[in-house]
């Protein structure tokens, strides 16, 4: 550790690690949940952010079911970042407030006040605020303000945390699949319609079927939790593998990692020895920590698929809140009626969903349906999706549910009149593309045979041409075979006079 133009740096596992301090670092609430409403320190966020300026912004937050040790967890975040050994035989320091007994200490939505710098292999530096949440699922706070608090932290952050029990069973996957929808509907307007990245921290696990740490979708190991959990399949009833299939959809990636369980002691007091904990647990710990903040792993925030700065992460935050200031409703009263409530939401979406796969998959089959065709399948559809929304809708009253159903009637109704309309229009686009083809077949044709016409005339004018040269060369036969006869009928005189001297020449010389 030394100090660099009175920046305090840090060299931990290849990567460097700045930290500057205006006071003593600490935990700020940023958001609390009070008398039905809810309160957020803006001026504490953009004091924040205002530190990490024009660089580029990462937000890890920790969020999860009440008395699972996010908070115990986040300090050896924390521990790490400030150089420090993640584990050893001291005490870890109290970073964010955390006991281990039953009373919760957590309420609302915490940053820490200084962000770590981090240098990336590739030379940008980059802003890490470390968020802490209030727990979920707690007697003494409602579905609604959990779902609120956990909403805004996935706005938030670029990588999100969640910790729970032992398991990851249907409830909890219901409520983070229907917050992480409303939360997509918020990015609706930067064009933004995944999330980035999501880690299930499973605390407390026994490793029988499956072994502790990271269990993701490109680990070879047959055994892996997540692919087996939460990854959608076929053995599924409809609505488990809906939660699973939109829940995976939403995310860039989604991560589970297993972890013993601490020991005995951590449930005792609010300090934590790594002597009174496991090993197992000890060495897990460190996995995570150092795996999830490993600078060429750092997972920076992106909207509209830019990096965000921390003067740009301002302006966000304001119109986030302005959206929920304009998103204020009449809210369900209790944990039941909200839960209800989301159950019916996403039977209605599973069954209207499987109403319009199936209607698009029936009229692509050929190019138009007749009418009362199309009419029988919509009906018979239409069956199918409301047994689906009974088989898996199983929370609220009688009036709840013949409400809802008649919800789902009009709204498979309002689709009905798009794949009718569809069918229509793919009925006269097939006339007329049958129309057009007919033309295009006899325009082939006609050009066919006018090829044929120009074949032959062009045929016909290579003869004659050829009929030329063949008469031209036949004159220039005769002429040159009328040169050589003469030639030859001279040649003949002139060796006929030839042959007569040479007789006189002979009988010269025979005195004859």
């Amino acid at each position: 550790m030394h100090l660099i133009d009175n920046e305090l740096m840090f060299t931990l596992d290849s990567s460097e690690y700045f930290n500057i301090h205006s006071s003593e670092p600490k935990s700020v609430c940023i958001y609390e949940y009070r008398n039905g409403c809810y309160e957020m320190n803006l001026p504490a966020i953009y004091a924040i952010l205002d530190k990490i300026g024009e660089r580029r912004l990462a937000v890890y937050s920790m969020n999860g079911e009440q008395r699972t040790g996010r908070s115990f967890l986040l300090n050896f975040f924390v521990r790490y970042l400030n150089a420090q050994q993640i584990l050893n035989t001291q005490n870890v320091q109290q970073y964010f407030a955390w006991n281990g007994g039953n009373k919760k200490v957590t309420s609302g939505i915490y940053l820490w006040s200084e962000p770590f710098f981090i240098r990336k292999p590739d030379g940008n530096e980059i802003g890490l605020l470390l968020m802490d949440t209030q727990g979920c699922f707690g007697d003494d706070s409602g579905l609604q303000e959990s779902g609120l608090m956990f909403t805004f932290s996935l706005l938030f952050s670029s990588f999100v945390m969640f910790n729970v029990r032992k398991n990851l069973d249907d409830e909890k996957l219901l409520f983070v699949e229907y917050f992480v929808e409303f939360a997509k509907a918020m990015y609706k307007p930067y064009n933004e319609h995944r999330l980035q990245q999501l880690l299930f921290i499973v605390r407390d696990w026994s490793p029988i079927f499956y072994g502790f740490g990271f269990h993701k979708d490109d680990n070879c190991d047959t055994k892996n939790y997540k692919k087996a959990e939460l990854n959608a399949n076929h053995s599924q009833c409809s609505g488990k593998r809906y939660v699973r299939e939109r829940l995976m959809s939403a995310f860039d990636e989604i991560q589970c990692f297993l972890m013993p369980f601490p020991g005995k002691d951590v449930a005792k007091r609010s300090e934590y020895s790594c002597t009174s904990a496991r090993l197992a647990f000890n060495e897990h710990l460190e996995t995570l920590v150092l795996k999830v903040l490993k600078s060429d792993k750092i997972v920076e925030k992106v909207i509209d698929g830019k990096y965000v700065t921390g003067v740009q992460m301002k302006s966000h935050v304001n119109n986030w809140i302005n959206m929920f200031n304009g998103r204020r409703r009449t809210q369900p009263k209790n944990n039941f009626q909200l839960f209800s409530a989301m159950q019916h939401e996403m039977c209605l979406r599973a069954a209207v969903d499987q109403y319009c796969t199936n209607m698009h998959e029936f009229l692509f089959k050929v190019d138009g349906h007749r009418d009362h065709v199309v009419e029988f399948n919509h009906w018979t559809l239409f069956g199918d999706s409301k047994g689906l929304y009974q088989s898996i809708h199983k929370r609220g009253g009688n009036r709840s549910e013949l409400d809802n159903l008649q919800t789902l009637r009009d709204q498979i109704n309002a689709n009905y009149d798009y794949y009718r309309l569809l069918n229509k229009g793919r009925r006269i686009y097939s006339r007329l593309l049958k129309e057009v083809n007919e033309v295009l077949l006899a325009f082939e044709k006609q050009r066919e045979k006018s090829n044929a016409v120009v074949a032959r005339n062009r045929e016909q004018r290579e003869c004659e041409q050829v009929q030329i040269k063949l008469n031209e060369s036949a004159r220039l036969f005769d002429e040159k075979r009328s040169k050589y006869n003469q030639q030859i009928h001279c040649f003949k005189i002139v060796l006929q006079e030839t042959k007569k001297e040479l007789i006189d020449l002979r009988r010269n010389q025979m005195g004859i």
